[in-house]
């Protein structure tokens, strides 16, 4: 397999695959193989499969090195730790496809994902470069499992500035020129770097949504606080500006988004009257908003401080496999 820098010694085939697939991994020595799997098993099998290992430290590069001579797996790795963002990017850059998907490497997707957003391009209009889907959003802490089908009253350029409910880590499938029209990922940003690529995509272009779950996306429900603040002070100084050209209400929603981002990552560090804060602050500078997001911020309040990290002889959410009853042990919230 492969460095950033150097040609693959495995045979690649001659024909372009129609999708490149891409996995940021960086010590997942555990996990990176139940990604894997969801890919090669996928119903559509025109695609390549490029794992970019971002310095890891762990077993990870020797555990996917030992998965054998599979043409379709390319491994590319990072000498240094540069963040997903920069991954992402080294995969676009040898990517062969005409299509990017994402698959965050704790996450998997369900067998017939590439098939459908392949199918949902095709059938979008013209200027419509990208296309998620629904998940499953599996919660650690509380062991729920939830389906999530993203949907949007407004255009999706005006949602977004609220925040990013897609997913895209494991859900987004875009068309390669999307990136040679509004650029790659900032490498300065070590979080939401996601969120900042799609409001520089939706300023010319729209996305759609397949109407179902095809990933399954596994949430901790942990968070490093500092990060998430470091990335929203970038986010605010590239994009507010933008915002405030739009009008007064687009900025006001963009800054609510950036306070429930930071209210939303003090909560989950356990840092509760901060969190109250900023939420606070979100809901004054932007109180437009329907009963039911106020309804889903209180349960989902009640929910997290009610359940332990991780139940009484439960094993961890991660490390059990999609076939395990605990995927249905609740029925899924549609």
């Amino acid at each position: 397999m492969e460095s950033a820098a150097c040609a693959n010694p495995l045979r690649v085939p001659a024909a372009l695959p129609q999708v490149s697939v891409v996995i940021p991994v960086h010590n997942r020595e555990g996990l990176v193989d139940r990604a894997v799997d969801s890919v090669l098993r996928q119903t559509h099998g025109d695609f390549e499969l490029l794992v970019v290992d971002d310095a890891s430290t762990d077993g990870t590069a020797a555990r996917l090195l030992a998965r054998g001579a599979d043409p379709r797996l390319r491994l590319l790795r990072h000498e240094v730790n540069r963040g997903a963002a920069a991954a992402r990017n080294t995969a676009i850059r040898a990517a062969r496809g005409e299509f990017i998907a994402f698959l965050d490497s704790d996450d998997e997707w369900l067998p017939e994902k590439l098939e459908r957003q392949v199918a949902c391009l095709a059938a979008a209009p013209e200027e419509v470069l990208m296309c998620c889907s629904g998940y499953w959003m599996m919660r650690e802490r509380s062991r729920e499992v939830t389906a999530r089908i993203p949907q949007s009253s407004a255009p999706w350029r005006d949602t977004l500035l609220g925040g990013c409910t897609l997913s895209p880590g494991s859900t987004a499938f875009i068309r390669r020129r999307a990136f040679d029209i509004h650029g790659l990922f900032d490498e300065s940003l070590r979080r939401l770097e996601d969120w900042d690529w799609l409001l520089r995509y939706t300023t010319q272009h729209d996305l759609v949504v397949v109407g179902e779950p095809l990933a399954r996306v596994f949430i901790a429900e942990t968070v490093n606080a500092e990060s998430v603040h470091a990335a929203l002070g970038r986010l605010r100084a590239k994009h507010l500006a933008a915002m405030r050209r739009r009008g007064f209400w687009a900025a006001a929603r963009f800054k609510a988004g950036l306070r429930m981002e930071e209210a939303a990552a003090r909560f989950y560090a356990g840092r509760y009257p901060s969190a109250v804060v900023y939420l606070a602050g979100a809901l004054v500078t932007y109180p437009r908003r329907p009963a039911a997001f106020f309804r889903q911020v209180a349960r989902r309040g009640l929910r997290l401080l009610r359940h332990r990290p991780v139940e009484e002889g439960v094993p961890p959410a991660r490390g059990i496999p999609a076939t395990d009853d605990w995927l249905y042990r609740k029925k899924p919230e549609l």
